[in-house]
């Protein structure tokens, strides 16, 4: 479900239907900035058919299916603009001990021409709404203690820092309970 704000930015899931934009997003994507993994690997990037098998494992997971020793299911949303891609972003939809220490439930990760923009912090908004759709009372998000633009987007957000280990921010955002409509 497309959910649009004043900026335009929304969610919208992986489909098995991505093609060539959603391929061309993650080969440009780093590997690793800030303490944000690229979901897939350059293997799986090499063509539309390895993208697709890419996609149907990512899609599998989602679901708790086919999962890796020590994975969760996790959802990956594009963040989008209008028709533009301009970030990435990871549910876990529960958490295990590992991603206790390091991970926590979202990760994000925003085109760097659109940062300073406030697209994270919507887009962490939308995050958070989506993990409080899966029933998440808590969420965890760990960020680099230098990454200052990703802890500011965490704390506007309502993330109250637990602690600082080994250069790894720990916060936690309550999130407030869903009220039915009857």
């Amino acid at each position: 479900v497309k959910k649009v704000n004043k900026m335009n930015i929304y969610l919208r899931p992986l489909s098995l239907n991505d093609g060539e934009k959603e391929l061309e997003y993650l080969r440009n994507l780093p590997e690793n900035e800030n303490g944000f993994y690229n979901p897939a690997s350059q293997e799986e990037l090499v063509n539309l058919e390895t993208f697709q098998k890419w996609l149907n494992q990512r899609y599998s997971e989602s679901k708790g299916e086919n999962l890796k020793e020590g994975y969760v299911p996790q959802t990956i949303y594009w963040v989008m603009n209008g028709n533009n891609i301009v970030g990435i972003g990871k549910l876990r939809h529960y958490l295990n001990e590992k991603l206790l220490e390091v991970g926590g439930h979202i990760g994000l990760g925003i085109s760097s021409e659109c940062r300073t923009k406030g697209v994270g912090t919507e887009a962490l908004k939308l995050l958070l709404e989506e993990a409080q759709n899966l029933g998440v009372e808590e969420v965890l998000l760990t960020n680099n203690e230098d990454n200052y633009a990703s802890r500011k987007i965490v704390e506007k957000n309502g993330g109250v820092l637990e602690s600082i280990n080994n250069g790894k921010c720990k916060y936690w955002i309550k999130l407030k309970r869903l009220v039915k409509e009857r």
